[in-house]
């Protein structure tokens, strides 16, 4: 029972001085960058100050989720269009259960255009409307 009692403080020590020394580091890196800290400190404290004055600024966000929203209506369509151009089989083993079977590679490379093209348009607005702001 001691030496497990032993081992046990041990390990405690251990993670202790482990932890005091990131700590250490943790606080030299605050007094090094203290000057960059408090001018990103005032910087968000300034902005507060402007979204608090400008409440119609709330609005943007808003309306950026609505032009999304109908642009992924408009793709999620779109993407049925091109998946719907390749060959669709019936599953044996599930009923009502479907297979696309992509033949062609021109089909699958659409397919992956399809999405980056989703990726690049969402990112796009999510920007435009940080730029808005």
């Amino acid at each position: 029972m001691q030496a497990q009692f032993d081992s046990d403080q041990m390990w405690m020590m251990v993670g202790l001085v482990v932890l005091g020394i990131l700590a250490f580091g943790f606080l030299c890196c605050i007094v090094v960058g203290f000057k960059s800290l408090k001018l990103a400190i005032d910087v968000i404290d300034a902005s507060a100050d402007f979204l608090w004055e400008t409440k119609r600024i709330i609005a943007v966000p808003i309306f950026y989720f609505f032009v999304t929203l109908i642009f992924f209506v408009v793709w999620f369509g779109a993407l049925g269009c091109v998946i719907s151009m390749n060959e669709i089989k019936v599953n044996p083993k599930i009923p009502q259960a479907k297979a696309f079977d992509f033949d062609s590679k021109i089909n699958y490379y659409s397919f992956w255009y399809m999405i980056f093209g989703a990726c690049w348009i969402v990112s796009w607005i999510q920007y435009s409307a940080q730029f808005v702001i």
